[in-house]
C-alpha cells in the first residue's frame, strides 16, 4: 500500500534539492528540511561572487538526465553561452526554480529548520527539528553534503576533538613541506585557515571552541571572505607569500 507520509530530506543543496524535484515529478511527496539559510543552493552555490565560476560548462550542468540543455537554455536567457562557464550564483537561482517548481506541484515542502535527530519507526522515521516539530516520514534521505570549514581548533585546541585537532596540524606541516618541496619549481603553497563562518548551529550542535573564541569583529564571516583570501593566494600579489598558515577569523585568534 501507498504510504501518504513524504519522505524526509535532511539537507538543501543541490542533492536535496534535486532528489525532492525528482521525487515531485513522479508523484512522490516530499519534505526538504535544511536551517543554513540555503535552501535550494547549499554551500556550493549560495556565494554572491561573480567570479566564483562553475568548474563545469553551461552545456554540461543540466539538472535533468533527459533534458541535457535544461540548464544552458536558461543559462542563455541571461546572455550566456553554453560552452562558456557560467557563475555559481547563476547556477544557484536555477535550482531556486527547479525547487520552486517542486513546492508549487504541491509535492514538495521545506522546513527552514535543522533536523536533530531521527529515530526508525514502524514502516517509517520520525525526524525531530529544533523548532520543536516532529516529522513522520516514510523514508528518510540524507543530503547534508560537505560541512562547514572549523580551522581554529589546530590552533586553539578543542575537548573532546583529539582526531580533528591532529588532522589540522598535520595541515600545518604538510604545507610547509610542499612549500620548501616545490620552491625549486616557483610554486607557492600556503594554508588559509578559516575562523567562524555562517549563521549559528542548532542549540547544543556548536562545536565547544566556537563558544568561547568570539571575534573581535563581533560577526562571524562569511564564505566570500576565505575565497576573497584565497583568490589573492593564488594571484601575482602574492608570489612572495608561501609556507605561511594564513588565519581569517575576525581577530578570533592571533597567533
Amino acid at each position: 500500500m501507498k504510504s501518504d507520509r513524504p519522505v524526509a530530506i535532511v539537507g538543501g543543496g543541490f542533492s536535496g534539492t534535486i532528489l525532492a524535484a525528482q521525487l515531485a515529478r513522479r508523484g512522490i511527496s516530499s519534505v526538504l528540511i535544511d536551517g543554513s539559510g540555503r535552501m535550494g543552493r547549499g554551500v556550493a552555490y549560495s556565494t554572491t561572487e561573480g567570479a566564483h565560476l562553475l568548474n563545469v560548462r553551461a552545456e554540461g550542468m543540466s539538472a535533468w538526465a533527459g533534458e541535457p540543455a535544461h540548464f544552458a537554455e536558461a543559462f542563455a536567457k541571461e546572455g550566456g553561452e553554453p560552452r562558456s562557464f557560467a557563475q555559481r550564483r547563476q547556477f544557484g537561482r536555477y535550482l531556486g526554480q527547479i525547487l520552486d517548481d517542486a513546492v508549487a506541484s504541491g509535492k514538495a515542502a521545506v522546513e527552514h529548520a535543522t533536523a536533530t535527530s531521527a529515530t526508525r519507526t514502524d514502516g517509517g522515521w520520525r525526524v525531530e527539528l529544533d523548532n520543536g516539530q516532529l516529522i513522520e516520514a516514510a523514508g528518510l534521505a540524507l543530503a547534508v553534503g560537505n560541512q562547514e570549514p572549523e580551522g581554529l581548533s589546530a590552533f586553539t585546541g578543542s575537548k573532546a576533538r583529539v582526531h580533528v585537532v591532529t588532522a589540522k596540524a598535520g595541515l600545518i606541516g604538510m604545507t610547509r613541506a610542499l612549500a620548501t618541496d616545490l620552491a625549486d619549481d616557483k610554486i607557492t603553497v600556503n594554508l588559509v585557515s578559516p575562523g567562524l563562518i555562517g549563521p549559528r548551529r542548532a542549540a547544543g550542535k556548536e562545536p565547544q571552541h566556537h563558544l568561547t573564541h568570539g571575534t573581535l569583529t563581533g560577526e562571524r564571516g562569511k564564505p566570500e571572505d576565505i575565497a576573497a583570501m584565497v583568490r589573492f593566494l593564488c594571484g601575482p600579489g602574492a608570489r612572495y607569500v608561501t609556507g605561511q598558515t594564513i588565519h581569517v577569523n575576525g581577530g578570533a585568534y592571533m597567533g
